[in-house]
């Protein structure tokens, strides 16, 4: 994956991980495959070199389309999404909290290339005011 930021590489290299191993492969397998095969720095280091003389034969991959898409409106999901992230962040500034839109904290969450003008403070679960990532701040709404 294409990514600016270092914490979005590793998340994305995180991610892949997951998905192998919600496919069924072992955890230990996987784990060693990232570890053993994939130096997750050097490949971040070497991801703008030119590397056109390197290829190898073409793979060509067989597929067919699924006609399902035909059906999925890409439109609908994103609003439905948008919507529910300002509807979480209003419940949350609110601190009406239920099942459908629990209390923010901060676990797991990786903040650290985040622009704090891009977040709202809001009071987390230990009673401190916590930054929160705020889509409305990005203008993605309009």
């Amino acid at each position: 994956m294409l990514s600016s930021l270092h914490s979005t590489y590793c998340n994305t290299i995180k991610g892949l991980v997951a998905k192998y191993i919600m496919c069924g492969y072992l955890n230990d397998l996987v784990y060693s495959w990232l570890k053993n095969n994939i130096n997750i720095e050097e490949q971040w280091n070497k991801r703008l070199q030119d590397n056109k003389g390197q290829c190898g034969q073409v793979l060509v991959l067989k597929s067919e389309f699924n006609t399902t898409w035909n059906y999925f409106n890409a439109s609908e999901l994103g609003k439905t999404i948008l919507d529910f992230w300002c509807d979480w962040i209003q419940h949350t500034e609110d601190r009406l909290y239920n099942i459908c839109f629990p209390q923010y904290t901060m676990d797991g969450a990786n903040l650290k290339d985040l622009l704090l003008q891009l977040c709202s403070l809001v009071m987390g679960p230990d009673r401190r005011s916590t930054p929160l990532p705020d889509i409305r701040k990005i203008y993605i709404l309009k």
